[in-house]
């Protein structure tokens, strides 16, 4: 149940205030004639079927904020290949990189390493930035 340190595309990394964030490395698609945006999530569901929710980090987090999010955003946003929701996909091409995902679970405020213990299946959720509407999900064979 330890947190890994890890470079590679799908790590667990523990940065400064002992948060850990998850980086799994995607590659997403747009065989539409438009450029699409999707905001992306990380679905657990433990064997109870509860689900833990975790948001990936986004481009624009609210100013005046001193939130988590606001700290891994600025530590991050010179790093090549890492992904900032939403994401756009221009038409007729694929985008790929590292999203970050929250630590904290946007319904209850457990932490990744609570959900990540009891963790029964995991799913990747790409949504509608503006109506929240599910596009894609993506069941996960291991975090």
């Amino acid at each position: 149940s330890e947190l890994i340190t890890d470079s590679s595309s799908n790590g667990l990394v523990e940065i400064g205030f002992s948060y850990p964030i998850y980086t799994p490395t995607v590659l997403i698609r747009n065989e539409g004639l438009f450029t699409k945006r999707f905001n992306v999530f990380l679905r657990m569901i433990d064997s109870n079927g509860d689900a833990a929710l975790f948001r990936a980090i986004r481009e624009s987090v609210p100013e005046g904020s001193l939130s988590v999010e606001a700290s891994i955003r600025g530590l991050l946003s010179e790093k090549d290949g890492v992904l900032f929701l939403p994401v756009a996909v221009p038409p007729v091409d694929e985008i790929s990189g590292q999203l970050v995902f929250i630590i904290s679970n946007l319904d209850d405020g457990s932490s990744f390493r609570d959900a990540l213990g009891s963790a029964y299946q995991a799913q990747l959720e790409l949504r509608d930035p503006d109506s929240g509407e599910l596009i894609l999900d993506c069941p996960l064979d291991r975090i």
